[in-house]
């Protein structure tokens, strides 16, 4: 099962957000329909929205519509989840939010997470490895491990190290793509 995280939550705006998340499980075709309201409340929970499940997108906060889009991924019980640029459009204190929020539930549930991200600090702070592609044709380019221990906090120096280092080599890439 992989669930996806879009860039914009691409919430449906005319259901609400708990028949948002459920609208996932009806699309995967193997969740007996009697089980699709508790998991969509599991999920929005999960993520701390389960207060506005009535609301509709328009209702909400740019994060509270991101925490949806996130609560439609995971009610599937996904062993993958593919997120792209998911926090991008956020403001920075939300955004730092829901990275950390993000690694909780990751810490809780353990699927595979595929993030894109241009956001260098975003990439070291969340992931295990930071994998760098080349402009087109894409090819992995370079990859780093990121051997900083969890909690991670944003003023860690040792995050900074491995960010300067993971930009060199973008910078270096960028250079020999000119």
């Amino acid at each position: 099962r992989v669930g996806f995280v879009f860039q914009s939550p691409r919430l449906i705006p005319w259901k609400t957000i708990l028949k948002n998340v459920r609208f996932s499980l009806e699309s995967d075709g193997s969740i007996p329909k009697n089980e699709w309201n508790e998991m969509a409340e599991r999920a929005l929970e999960l993520v701390g929205v389960a207060d506005f499940k009535e609301y509709f997108p328009n209702q909400l906060s740019g994060g509270m519509q991101t925490r949806a889009a996130i609560a439609r991924a995971l009610a599937i019980n996904p062993e993958i989840i593919l997120m792209d640029e998911p926090f991008s459009s956020l403001d920075e204190i939300t955004g730092r939010r829901m990275r950390s929020e993000l690694l909780s539930i990751w810490e809780r549930l353990h699927p595979t997470v595929v993030f894109i991200t241009h956001d260098m600090l975003e990439a070291v702070f969340l992931a295990e490895r930071v994998v760098l592609l080349t402009p087109r044709p894409m090819q992995v380019c370079t990859s780093f491990a990121i051997d900083v221990p969890r909690p991670r906090s944003y003023s860690d120096e040792a995050l900074f190290h491995v960010q300067k280092q993971v930009l060199e080599s973008f910078e270096q890439m960028w250079r020999e793509t000119e």
